[in-house]
């Protein structure tokens, strides 16, 4: 894995637990709030492919099935005609959504970017300030997701991460292989970088490699 530059981080390793979409399946797919990830650097960096990824999709599938059958009106966002309209934008309003205050605008045909900056939660006791954005384009049998962020942990920890800079390939797919009434993503390609800090002092750097079913990702270290 060639060495590229990453965006300064921080991060304290949390006990975590993943996004919930679906029925619960083991660590073959993402998508859904099942608690199966141990608390070392590899789970928290699950926590953001799963729980931030998978919510946000989760949201975005949702403003299409919304825009699909017509209910704009309906109470979940804020719309502003057709999230397939270039340029339109969507908010998130529930007081029950994970990304209560998330934007969703539509850069164009099949392609929308999320934005967020507020509380976020990988499990109840973890709530901490975090900032995304993530642009998602629709492919088949999934989504190709760039993302990039940064989340402010307890202890003078703090961290940001992407999907790659300056890398061959700078985007993961969320894919569902098995099709039919499956939920979640069971198929995954693609890095996630992160670097730590504590302070201002830069205490560790991080890849998660996706080459197929999630749980059989590889996990590097090192700056």
């Amino acid at each position: 894995m060639k060495k590229i530059s990453l965006f300064s981080i921080a991060i304290i390793v949390l006990f975590a637990s993943a996004c919930t979409k679906g029925d619960w399946l083991g660590d073959n797919y993402v998508g859904g709030r099942s608690a199966f990830y141990n608390s070392d650097g590899k789970s928290y960096m699950m926590n953001i492919a799963d729980n931030i990824v998978t919510d946000a999709l989760d949201e975005l599938e949702l403003a299409l099935l919304v825009d699909n059958i017509g209910s704009q009106s309906g109470g979940h966002f804020i719309t502003s005609g057709s999230i397939r309209t270039e340029g339109s934008k969507w908010t998130v309003k529930a007081d029950d959504s994970m990304l209560n205050g998330m934007t969703i605008t539509c850069n164009g045909e099949n392609s929308w970017k999320m934005q967020f900056d507020g509380k976020y939660a990988f499990t109840s006791d973890t709530n901490y300030p975090t900032v995304f954005d993530i642009n998602a384009v629709q492919i088949e049998e999934g989504w190709r997701i760039t993302l990039g962020g940064s989340r402010t942990e307890r202890g003078g920890y703090s961290c940001e991460f992407n999907t790659g800079s300056g890398t061959d390939v700078d985007y993961i797919d969320y894919l569902n292989i098995y099709g039919g009434d499956f939920k979640g993503w069971n198929f995954m390609k693609g890095e996630l970088y992160m670097i730590v800090r504590k302070g201002d002092a830069v205490v560790d750097a991080c890849c998660l490699v996706f080459s197929g079913n999630p749980g059989s990702s590889t996990y590097h270290r090192g700056l």
